[in-house]
């Protein structure tokens, strides 16, 4: 049980860097250094990028933040979200109003035991968040040239940026 739980959470987590070239204010263009990452709670919307990643010039050490961001938008932009996540979207918001109805219809007939519909219906909503979550994670573990390592570039809007270090290919999820 426990096992399956920590394979569970390995495989939502992100493998964050940048292996794209960006540029310097000072220098011009060059490969970022990566310096891991700091976590954001901002919420941006629409195209405005979020970068998660600690970025600086290898040459003259300058903050390259502004950078990805401009970068982040120009690769990710005309990106569309895969055809699959939305597909999955669909599903967990149908899932999600077709339950309501189901465990409070189920709740107010039984009277008594409408107490373990209320219990059914935690564990159903629990369950179909796990699915789900899992069901977008697994989509970054397939890529077209069999080696799929997708690192996490930041956001745009609400949307989750990657490139697969193998190929190149970006990918842009939703969830």
């Amino acid at each position: 049980m426990f096992k399956r739980w920590r394979q569970y959470r390995e495989r939502l987590q992100h493998q964050h860097g940048w292996e794209v070239e960006l540029t310097c204010p000072v220098c011009g263009v060059v490969t970022p250094v990566y310096n891991g990452w700091t976590s954001s709670h901002a919420i941006h919307l629409g195209n405005t990028p979020t970068i998660f990643a600690n970025l600086n010039c290898p040459q003259c050490v300058a903050d390259l933040h502004e950078a990805a961001g401009k970068k982040l938008v120009e690769l990710f932009a005309d990106i569309a979200v895969t055809p699959f996540n939305r597909r999955l979207i669909v599903w967990f918001v149908g899932l999600c109003a077709g339950g309501i109805p189901l465990f409070l219809g189920a709740g107010t007939f039984l009277g008594s035991l409408g107490q373990g519909a209320t219990f059914l219906g935690v564990v159903y909503y629990g369950l179909l968040v796990m699915w789900f979550n899992g069901q977008v994670a697994s989509i970054r573990y397939r890529c077209v040239c069999g080696n799929p390592t997708y690192k996490f570039m930041g956001m745009l809007g609400r949307s989750y940026c990657y490139r697969c270090s193998s190929c190149g290919k970006l990918l842009r999820l939703q969830d």
